[in-house]
C-alpha cells in the first residue's frame, strides 16, 4: 500500500522578522487611525509606540480558499501561508497588553496550521478556546460531500493576566414566550404532574378562571405543593387557559435565561443563543449601507464583531486593533459600542491598497474609508479618526 509522507510545514518555518527599513509614523496614542499599507510594515513600525498597549485584536486574514479574490487568497501551499502569517501574528503579539488577547477567523482550510502556529507564538498554555462560528443559517444547495456552514474563531490570551469573560447576552424572547405582564415575557406551563415523573403526588382544590374548584386528574396529582401554589397566585403567577379555564404556570423568560447573560458558548448559533449574525445578513446590511451597492465580497458580521467587544471587559482608552480590516466592520463596531456605552474605544484598522469589486472605490482601503465616514454620519458623531 502506498503512502503519502507528512509534511512538516512548520519545520523549516523561516521565523525570524525583518526590522531593517522600518517605516516612520507620526503616532498619537490617544487617536484612532485608518492606516493604508501592507500590515506586517506598519506592524513593525508600531513597536516603537504601541507595544504592550493594544488590549483587543481581531483579525480575519486570507483563508487559503484558492479562490480568485480581489485580495491574495491563493498561497501555493500551506508553508508558504504560515511564511505570510507568523511575522504578522509575531509582531502582533508584542503590541498586546499582558491582559490582552487576540481573535482569529479562519476555516478549515488553515485552521490546522493556524492553530499551531498560534501555540508557536502564545504557548499552547495560552490558549483559550476555538469557537465555531455559525456563518449562514441554511445549508448550500450545490455541494460534492458536505455543506460546510461555519467558520472559526482561535482565542488567545498573552499572558495569564488576562480577566475573565463577560458573560454574553443571548437571544431570549424565543416562541415560547408569547406572553407579557409587567414582570416580562412568559410563556404558560402545566400545573398538573406529568404521569412519567416518579414524584411526591399532590393533590387539593384550586379555583379555576370561573372560580369553581377542580382538581387534577386521577393518578396525575398537581406538580407544586399547596403552599407553593398559592404564592404563586399571590404573586401573580398564575394564568388560565382560554380553552378550559384550569389554571397555568407563568414560566417567566428571566427563570430560564439568567438577565445577566450566559457564560460564552463554544457554539456560535445565532439562530439560538449568541447574537453573531451571519455572513448573508452582513452582506445585506453592508449594501443597505452603501445605498444598495455591492462595494465588497464575503465582509464580516457586525454583530460578530460586537459579540467579541461584548465579551471583553474594554475600558475608556482601550485600544483595538484589526491589520487586515477589509471593508472595516470592526472599526464599525467599535463606533456602534462606544455609543451604546458610552465608551471611548479606540481603534486602529489596516488595509493595504487591493482593487475594489466597485466602480467608485479602487481599492479596498477606499471602501473602509468610506464606511467608517457614514458610521460615524449614521450615528449623528463628529468623525474622529486619521487616515495616515
Amino acid at each position: 500500500m502506498q503512502t503519502q509522507k507528512n509534511s512538516c510545514y512548520f519545520c523549516n518555518l523561516n521565523k525570524e522578522i525583518n526590522v531593517e527599513n522600518k517605516k516612520q509614523y507620526n503616532f498619537d496614542i490617544s487617536k484612532n487611525y485608518l492606516i493604508k499599507g501592507d500590515n506586517l510594515d506598519v506592524l513593525n513600525a508600531m513597536q516603537d509606540v504601541y507595544k504592550n498597549k493594544i488590549k483587543l485584536i481581531y483579525i480575519d486574514p486570507p483563508y487559503n480558499t484558492k479562490v480568485k479574490r480581489n485580495y491574495k487568497d491563493n498561497f501555493l501551499n500551506h508553508e508558504n501561508w504560515l511564511t505570510f502569517m507568523y511575522p504578522r501574528i509575531a509582531l502582533a503579539r508584542e503590541l498586546l497588553r499582558d491582559d490582552g488577547i487576540i481573535f482569529v477567523s479562519i476555516d478549515d482550510n488553515e485552521q490546522a496550521q493556524l492553530k499551531i502556529l498560534m501555540d508557536d507564538i502564545f504557548g499552547n498554555n495560552n490558549f483559550i478556546a476555538q469557537i465555531v462560528w455559525e456563518k449562514r443559517a441554511g445549508g448550500q444547495n450545490i455541494v460534492k460531500y458536505v455543506s460546510t456552514n461555519h467558520e472559526y474563531i482561535l482565542i488567545y490570551r498573552k499572558t495569564e493576566k488576562t480577566e475573565k469573560f463577560n458573560k454574553l447576552k443571548i437571544n431570549k424572547v424565543k416562541k415560547d414566550y408569547l406572553y407579557k405582564d409587567e414582570k416580562g415575557f412568559y410563556k404558560k406551563t402545566t400545573l398538573e404532574l406529568n404521569k412519567q415523573h416518579k414524584k411526591k403526588i399532590f393533590v387539593y382544590p384550586v379555583l379555576s378562571s370561573n372560580k369553581k374548584n377542580i382538581y387534577p386528574p386521577k393518578s396525575r396529582g398537581w406538580l407544586l405543593k399547596e403552599e407553593t401554589y398559592k404564592n404563586l397566585v399571590k404573586n401573580n403567577q398564575i394564568t388560565y387557559s382560554n380553552s378550559t379555564n384550569r389554571p397555568l404556570i407563568k414560566k417567566y423568560v428571566s427563570e430560564n435565561f439568567n438577565d445577566q447573560g450566559v457564560p460564552c458558548p463554544s457554539i456560535w448559533d445565532a439562530s439560538k443563543k449568541v447574537k453573531a449574525g451571519y455572513n448573508a445578513e452582513a452582506t445585506i446590511h453592508l449594501r443597505d449601507f452603501f445605498d444598495g451597492e455591492t462595494v465588497i465580497s464575503y465582509p464580516k458580521s457586525l454583530k460578530l464583531l460586537k459579540t467579541i467587544l461584548s465579551l471583553i471587559d474594554t475600558k475608556d482608552d482601550d485600544i483595538i486593533l484589526d491589520f487586515f480590516a477589509g471593508s472595516g466592520t470592526t472599526g464599525h463596531a467599535v463606533i456602534e459600542k462606544n455609543l451604546e456605552d458610552r465608551g471611548n474605544r479606540k481603534f486602529i484598522l489596516i488595509q493595504n491598497h487591493e482593487k475594489s469589486i466597485h466602480k467608485d472605490y479602487n481599492t479596498i482601503f477606499d471602501v473602509c474609508n468610506e464606511r467608517l465616514k457614514r458610521a460615524y454620519k449614521k450615528n449623528n458623531i463628529e468623525i474622529d479618526y486619521e487616515v495616515l
